[in-house]
């Protein structure tokens, strides 16, 4: 079979945490979300390196992540400190829980601030951006990231669908199980600029579909989670074109 290019991406852009275990309940385990900044630390700073298979060979392209979306619903109410900005949550349903904080980036993306300095930005005024608990989440939280290339490590090459940029969605309370020490937040949905061909979406590996199913996921997640996608504009825009 040959190789993918989209699988090998998003395998280079998911993110790992390391669990811990719950003091009072030893069965459960749980991540801190400043665990998920810190191993997007390097990434933040240099970019993340990805092989690209193109017709002379294999290629080294580096994504640089930034913050494009998040929202964190929290089971209970949640006040971090007393100076907290996300003290007043708001109740939206059972299922969604309360929401603590939410951030929709609408600027150009490639002009944004590294995703590890934005999220510190942040937690200046939200400091549970820092200090929340995967189990104090509900399983309606999420997380987008906005990878734009940044170059690549020999000389650049004018090749087609090069300039593609990829807005990757994370889920930020899935369920664990107990044996696991490591856990990957890999992608549930995907949306694309610049990447239609084969050189991401290669028919005979079977990208193009998973592409198509990762972006459906994701268009229904915004719907679900009730998000304003005119205030979402940057993201928006890699969906029409998949």
């Amino acid at each position: 079979m040959a190789t993918s290019n989209l699988q090998r991406f998003l395998d280079s852009v998911t993110p790992t945490v390391n669990l811990h275990m719950d003091d009072e309940n030893p069965a459960e385990r749980y991540f801190v979300i400043s665990d998920l900044w810190k191993s997007l630390e390097e990434t933040s700073a240099y970019g993340v390196p990805t092989e690209v298979v193109v017709p002379r060979g294999i290629k080294i392209q580096y994504f640089a992540p930034l913050l494009s979306a998040i929202q964190l619903y929290t089971k209970k109410p949640f006040c971090a400190t007393s100076s907290d900005s996300g003290t007043h949550n708001e109740m939206h349903n059972n299922e969604q829980g309360y929401l603590y904080f939410e951030y929709f980036e609408t600027t150009p993306s490639e002009d944004g601030m590294p995703i590890v300095d934005k999220v510190r930005n942040l937690a200046t005024n939200f400091a549970g951006l820092e200090s929340l608990r995967s189990t104090e989440l509900s399983p309606a939280s999420w997380l987008a990231i906005c990878w734009h290339n940044i170059y690549w490590i020999d000389e650049y090459q004018q090749i087609e669908n090069s300039q593609a940029c990829f807005l990757t969605f994370h889920k930020l309370s899935p369920s664990l199980q107990d044996e696991l020490e490591v856990l990957s937040l890999r992608p549930f949905g995907l949306a694309t600029l610049k990447a239609n061909g084969a050189l991401w979406k290669n028919p005979e590996t079977g990208d193009d579909v998973l592409a198509a199913t990762l972006h459906d996921a994701a268009v229904t997640w915004l719907a679900e989670r009730g998000v304003d996608q005119a205030r979402y504009r940057d993201s928006i825009s890699f969906f029409p074109g998949r």
